[in-house]
């Protein structure tokens, strides 16, 4: 998530090692920039929507249901 600081520095260094723009990276990807806000509605989601309860690791996209990564 390049709208955070941890997540630019990531985007950054995975879009110099490629020889490409960030937003390049992020867009090739993910398909688009994800917002911290849409996480914090997603994570909400996640503690709250009992199908998650299972669940030991997610993935989470822009415009996307969040994804189970542990089935």
């Amino acid at each position: 998530m390049a709208g955070t600081a941890l997540g630019h520095a990531v985007a950054s260094a995975y879009a110099a090692e490629e020889g490409i723009s960030v937003d390049e990276h992020v867009l090739h990807r993910y398909g688009s920039h994800l917002q911290p806000s849409q996480i914090g509605r997603q994570v909400v989601e996640l503690l709250a929507d009992p199908q998650y309860a299972a669940g030991v690791a997610f993935g989470f996209r822009s415009d996307s249901p969040i994804m189970r990564l542990d089935q």
